[in-house]
């Protein structure tokens, strides 16, 4: 990267250099490979309408409270091979019924219910698989 004139005017408190703060911009613009393990903060998404709406540019981790019957949306914003995980918990009424949108295939074609119990929470995990344009999906129940 080419030094920039303002290299020795430009300092964050640590030192650090508009040029080396670029070539971090430009980095972070890129599809990474992690060697260590990661963590992303839940995304806390509510039921609108009987709707959930997952944008998954905001994260891989989205969590929501069932305080409705609702319908979970396809996901926006979607990347090939990005794994989104949907943490759906009842609340103290329970009983909530999600149905799917299209992109979201389960094994065997068997759609899960959720843990009626109030305050329970399932765990929903997909992969994006933009070649056909779907989420393979399985569902983890009943995490007390």
């Amino acid at each position: 990267m080419q030094n920039s004139p303002y290299t020795e005017q430009i300092r964050d408190a640590n030192n650090v250099t508009l040029d080396q703060i670029l070539a971090v911009v430009a980095y972070l613009n890129t599809v990474n490979h992690f060697s260590k393990g990661n963590a992303t903060n839940a995304h806390t998404v509510v039921v609108n309408a009987g709707q959930i709406a997952i944008d998954a540019s905001l994260g891989n981790v989205h969590k929501c409270v069932l305080n409705n019957n609702a319908m979970l949306m396809n996901p926006t914003n979607m990347l090939s091979g990005q794994v989104i995980n949907i943490i759906l918990k009842e609340d103290s009424v329970g009983n909530r019924i999600l149905t799917f949108d299209t992109k979201y295939k389960f094994p065997g074609g068997f759609v899960p219910s959720l843990t009626s119990t109030p305050n329970a929470t399932d765990l929903l995990s997909c992969q994006y698989d933009a070649d056909d344009d779907i989420l393979l999906c399985t569902m983890n129940a009943d995490y007390g």
